[in-house]
């Protein structure tokens, strides 16, 4: 008697694994619902930086609407993909909203308790999220004050660094693809490229200091900037860069 043999393996792995992690997600903050101003500030704004919005992943915020019975999900996530962005999601609203959300296929972000950014994510699977999948260079890090961090290794590309609750101090330079984010200050005693978001909690008196400025974008406390390839007109030195009256300014120190 012959026996069939089987293709599948007697032992298998399991096929997924759920995990925690922490990513940068871009901020579209609706002030009312006419989606025609809508579309028109947006396509202004994309044809500013085109590369760096093309696929970005979006969560909608709903905190500054009064009114929300022209609100259409359906039609945001319509316009958004115009403009080759990703929807992801939601926060603020009440239930109904949420429920119209999640027709239209927006994930729901529930906002963090006060005092408690981030408590979803463990300390291991920030360190972890830290080394991309190819390369896994160790960072020298040293100790500091609770909520500080302080690396004294370069900062590659596609690696990122958050420091919650203080200051993020890199000395080393930081490569054009790294991410850098803090709820306090961000310092780069080096060349500071790649991103840079300082005070992602809402602190408005954030700064980010670095020695020679050639990010991709920086941000305060959710103001940003973007810099184009071969934008950059700054003069050569050191620079810090701050909030005033809610705009991003960048001066010589």
């Amino acid at each position: 008697m012959s026996t069939l043999a089987s293709d599948s393996p007697v032992e298998t792995e399991h096929s997924f694994q759920l995990k925690g992690s922490l990513f940068t997600l871009s901020v579209l903050q609706l002030n009312h619902a006419n989606l025609s101003l809508l579309r028109e500030e947006l396509g202004e704004k994309v044809r500013l930086a085109p590369k760096f919005f093309q696929y970005a992943p979006i969560v909608l915020d709903l905190g500054a609407l009064t009114h929300y019975e022209d609100l259409n999900f359906e039609a945001i996530r319509k316009t958004l993909t115009e403009f080759q962005l990703v929807p992801v999601g939601i926060r603020g609203g009440n239930k109904k909203l949420h429920h119209l959300a999640q027709e239209a296929g927006f994930a729901v972000m529930l906002d963090p308790a006060p005092g408690h950014i981030r408590t979803s994510v463990k300390k291991d699977d920030l360190k972890q999220d830290i080394q991309t999948s190819t390369q896994k260079p160790e960072l020298r890090e040293a100790s500091l004050e609770v909520g500080s961090r302080l690396i004294t290794s370069p900062i590659r590309s596609g690696q990122q660094v958050y420091a919650q609750g203080g200051d993020l101090i890199i000395a080393a330079s930081v490569s054009p693809g790294a991410e850098l984010l803090a709820d306090g200050n961000i310092h780069v005693y080096g060349t500071l490229r790649g991103r840079a978001l300082a005070g992602i909690n809402g602190n408005e008196k954030a700064r980010i200091f670095c020695y020679e400025l050639e990010a991709e974008l920086v941000s305060i406390a959710g103001q940003y900037k973007v810099f184009e390839e071969h934008s950059h007109a700054l003069p050569p030195g050191p620079k810090q860069l701050f909030l005033r009256d809610g705009q991003l300014i960048i001066s010589p120190l």
